[in-house]
């Protein structure tokens, strides 16, 4: 497990590439206090500490040269935090969004992630026969996925060639994104379920997708944290290389089966 208060590395900034191409750029939060002391966040809503505003200063740095033209943020303190910052580098005004909260852990929002994660690693499992089970008090995987997949669908189809957009949100809205992008924009269930634990993303890391409104196609162009099997972390990961830890888009590549779970996966500074 890599412990890391703020990325060491950024990935290119890249441009439009293109007249056909629409970025939407996902950016997490910063360090908070329960991140530092390896608790599951969730629902609970704490502020960023120290670390956590620079790190969302340096998220906006990132976008001084590159044009935002409005920014989707998590209604938590956490997330609106991060996305203010974008906000008063790039001028984009900030639109809060509940649908793109973390998941609703209930009960475990807030706990130690070395008491509810292997619960969150039987629930994982029981998500493959039965994706309406939820932690106590907590939401279900398919209420998850299917306020996340809507959103999604929604902002892409509202863009135009050369749109640029920043959602700004959390680890677990993060890796089922990057999961139901890899996987061609279809709902994750049964085994699909097992590449959650393949991505990751520091606090305060930026992720950029290209979108094509003309052939309604997703891709990542750059990745800024990927898993890999000896727990290291690979940042900057090019469109040509970033399929290669959850399988190629086109099917030529075999899938790499999860090197972790979910919940390692949350752990994840």
């Amino acid at each position: 497990m890599t412990q890391s208060t703020a990325p060491s590395k950024r990935p290119p900034k890249h441009e439009f590439d293109g007249e056909d191409s629409a970025s939407i750029f996902i950016t997490r939060h910063g360090e908070t206090a329960l991140n530092k002391d390896g608790k599951l966040r969730g629902w609970a809503d704490p502020p960023l500490n120290s670390t956590g505003m620079a790190q969302a200063r340096e998220a906006g740095e990132f976008f001084e040269d590159i044009k935002v033209d409005r920014i989707y943020s998590s209604d938590l303190k956490r997330s609106m935090q991060t996305a203010k910052s974008i906000s008063e580098t790039t001028g984009a005004p900030v639109e809060q969004m509940i649908a793109l909260r973390p998941m609703n852990y209930g009960d475990w929002n807030g706990q130690l992630l070395t008491v509810v994660g292997p619960l969150m690693d039987k629930l994982q499992e029981k998500w493959k026969t039965n994706p309406d089970a939820s932690p106590p008090n907590g939401e279900s995987f398919t209420k998850f996925q299917k306020r996340l997949i809507n959103f999604y669908e929604t902002v892409i189809k509202s863009l135009d060639a050369q749109d640029s957009v920043v959602l700004t949100c959390h680890l677990s809205v993060f890796n089922f994104l990057a999961c139901y992008i890899l996987n061609n924009r279809k709902p994750l269930e049964g085994d699909d379920l097992d590449k959650l634990g393949n991505v990751t993303q520091e606090e305060g890391s930026i992720s950029k997708v290209k979108y094509d409104p003309k052939t309604d196609d997703s891709q990542f162009q750059f990745m800024n944290i990927l898993s890999t099997q000896d727990g290291e972390e690979e940042n900057s990961k090019e469109e040509d290389e970033n399929g290669s830890a959850l399988g190629k888009r086109d099917g030529k590549k075999e899938e790499k089966k999860s090197t972790s779970s979910f919940s390692q996966a949350l752990s994840r500074k």
